[in-house]
């Protein structure tokens, strides 16, 4: 009777490792392998090294509300049609080991894609859009995002950290760009940032504490190196808002430098009246720790 009774309480437990992370009934949002879960971060909560979070195809539904903090030091995919559904707000960090994630061949919403510390989010060959409103791309501390062959939709776009735009990627930004500390954009050969407002200030950020603390950014400006590129800055016809009230600012708190090279282009459009939404001038502004260096390429203002 005993070992019939140990074998039941056995089974039981097995069973209970077997319990699915969706209620009967409920869609499968993600899967990884072939375990279903409910939501995106039920998914994130259970993804280890190595494993892919596949977003299943056009389901929808709206996570943008729920937010987490992810430190597992692990490297893992998130990939899946499914531009409907709303994406979690992540943030992204771990004081001392790496977390590395790829968001590869996927057209998906996001609110935001945040790296805080020792954290690279890689978007590869896909197709990222906002949720349209309050949506940010953001590196902070030592953090990067690589976008690469890829189109990401946003409505600000803020450093004090890395953001790489590259492989012919394009990079829409409906509101402002904002280079704060000694952060590090950088745009490629076949690549393109559109922008409404433009501020490459240097400001202090958090009283310094989100610097990045890398070696080779110590004691840097802020900057952004359109490295053979295209930058275009006020972009009020494409986007229909904000330019006046934000403008372009490079330079006007602290050490801020624009460097336009190997053919790249340059667009800057200022406004000396409001846009139909600001009441605002849209002048170009470089204060005195500003420096625009235009060593083989095209800077055009109008």
């Amino acid at each position: 009777m005993k070992r019939f009774i140990a074998l039941v309480l056995s089974l039981i437990m097995a069973l209970s490792l077997c319990v699915p992370a969706w209620a009967e009934g409920e869609p499968v949002v993600a899967k990884i392998g072939d375990t279903g879960y409910a939501t995106v971060k039920a998914a994130l909560e259970a993804v280890q090294d190595g494993e892919t979070i596949i977003i299943q195809e056009n389901v929808t539904g709206d996570e943008s509300d729920t937010e987490m903090d992810f430190d597992k030091a692990i490297t893992f995919t998130i990939t899946g049609n499914a531009p409907a559904y709303k994406m979690p707000i992540v943030t992204f960090s771990n004081d001392t080991d790496k977390i590395v994630v790829n968001i590869e061949n996927a057209t998906l919403t996001f609110a935001e894609l945040d790296a805080r510390k020792n954290a690279t989010i890689n978007v590869k060959n896909s197709t990222i859009y906002d949720k349209g409103s309050n949506d940010i791309v953001k590196s902070y501390y030592n953090g990067a995002i690589n976008i690469i062959n890829s189109t990401v939709d946003t409505m600000q776009l803020t450093t004090t950290a890395y953001i790489n735009i590259t492989a012919g990627s394009v990079v829409n930004v409906t509101w402002q760009t904002n280079v704060y500390g000694n952060g590090l954009v950088t745009i490629d050969a076949t690549s393109t940032l559109n922008t409404s407002a433009f501020n490459l200030t240097g400001k202090t950020y958090d009283n310094g504490n989100r610097d990045n603390t890398d070696a080779n950014r110590v004691g840097k400006p802020a900057e952004v190196i359109v490295d053979g590129g295209e930058l275009n800055i006020g972009c009020d016809d494409v986007y229909g808002y904000n330019v006046g009230k934000y403008g372009i600012n490079i330079g006007t708190e602290n050490a801020s430098a624009l460097t336009i090279k190997n053919g790249a282009e340059v667009n800057m459009k200022q406004y000396t009246e409001g846009t139909n939404n600001y009441d605002y001038a849209g002048e170009i502004t470089i204060g005195t720790s500003g420096t625009v260096n235009v060593e083989d390429g095209t800077l055009n203002v109008a």
